[in-house]
């Protein structure tokens, strides 16, 4: 399971509230969930922006990234 920087964890909840922080404790789950869809596995640490997060994979031994947007009001309901 990914571990969410804590920088990320801290913005997020004080830019959404609640929300953000429920949102935040489905992340890890719901990431594992794409990676295993997609027969990925996490490589190296995750990242983040203001309102999303990086997450090195390895995908059929070849490098590569995936990128998840933020929960925010546009993008509520999407992976």
């Amino acid at each position: 399971m990914i571990q969410v920087p804590e920088t990320f964890v801290r913005g997020t909840i004080e830019r959404e509230g609640e929300p953000g922080a429920d949102w935040l404790g489905r992340l890890p789950r719901l990431v594992d969930d794409l990676l295993a869809d997609w027969d990925c596995r996490p490589e190296g640490e995750v990242l983040h922006g203001g309102v999303g997060i990086v997450v090195p994979v390895i995908h059929r031994e070849v490098e590569e990234a995936w990128r998840h947007t933020a929960r925010a009001t546009a993008n509520a309901g999407t992976p």
